[in-house]
């Protein structure tokens, strides 16, 4: 079997790509008035698909992203056209990006209480940050601060599997300057309060563990990609979440509803609920309320 073999194609792997001229844009987002003349950068996502079962012939490209200093305009392809939402920045309460194994992500918290999910290959991790900075930045402004940011040393929470936490928060105090870290603990197995039947179809429950820093403008939370897992299977995920501080409306916290020794803790920002599991004795609670802005409202 032959086909003729294109620029496109030949450049197609798990990167998101700049886009740059009209002869960069995948044939579906064509009709599109992108403005080459204009700062903004233009992205384009890959199919989550390899190479050698790929085609010239094929869409070789689901989404593009336009990250502007007042929006963010998502294209998403449709059979051979596309769709056209619009994320104004005013309106972004937290992001967050992360890995796990070999999926990468992006999901942006709206005020209205959307969320809008980005989901690549994990190999644009760097891309992801970028964009994920960037949309902060636009959000809640860049920092004004020329402090140094914390440093945590590696083994903070010691040698095992939890250095990436710290590896995780070195790397965003590295673009956040004047980070203070707040709270910084291991990852645990709470005992949950459920029958012998379920555990051993769930098994042991494991809470992440976390590294909490914030500054004027935001708050960094490094941690696993789900705060509570079920399995035995170890967790290779990586989560930093970054929320707008300004944009937070309000905090509640309870105790978790099955798991001991687990509190949660919901920030509001408008009708958007961010959700934190956090140990009840360590300092992430305090942390999480120390972030509030004086306007924010406490329901305990």
């Amino acid at each position: 079997m032959t086909f003729e073999r294109s620029a496109e194609w030949d450049a197609f792997g798990p990167w998101i790509l700049p886009v740059t001229s009209e002869e960069d844009v995948p044939r579906a987002f064509r009709g599109y008035p992108f403005a080459f003349d204009q700062p903004a950068r233009i992205l384009k996502v890959p199919r989550n698909v390899e190479q050698r079962d790929a085609s010239p012939g094929m869409h070789l490209y689901d989404q593009m992203l336009i990250p502007e200093q007042d929006r963010l305009t998502i294209l998403r392809r449709v059979d051979d056209g596309h769709t056209v939402s619009v994320v104004p920045s005013a309106t972004i309460a937290a992001v967050e990006f992360g890995t796990e194994l070999l999926q990468g992500w992006i999901a942006i918290h709206v005020d209205d209480g959307t969320r809008v999910d980005i989901v690549v290959n994990a190999a644009a991790r760097d891309t992801l940050a970028d964009i994920a900075h960037a949309l902060v930045e636009a959000a809640a402004g860049a920092e004004v601060s020329e402090a140094e940011s914390d440093r945590l040393p590696l083994d903070a929470l010691g040698t095992g599997d939890d250095v990436a936490f710290v590896n995780g928060y070195r790397s965003v105090s590295l673009r956040r300057p004047g980070l203070r870290v707040s709270a910084a603990y291991r990852g645990r197995r709470p005992r949950v309060a459920d029958g012998w039947v379920v555990r051993l179809r769930k098994g042991p429950a494991r809470l992440s563990g976390a590294v909490f820093a914030r500054n004027d403008r935001h708050l960094v939370s490094v941690s696993r990609r789900e705060w509570l897992k079920r399995g035995t299977a170890p967790d290779l995920s990586l989560r930093t979440l970054i929320v707008a501080r300004a944009r937070v409306t309000g905090i509640e916290v309870r105790e978790h509803g099955t798991a001991r020794g687990v509190t949660t803790v919901e920030l509001l920002a408008g009708a958007a609920r961010i959700e934190f599991l956090v140990p009840t004795d360590s300092d992430a609670v305090a942390a999480l309320r120390a972030s509030l802005p004086e306007t924010a409202t406490r329901a305990d």
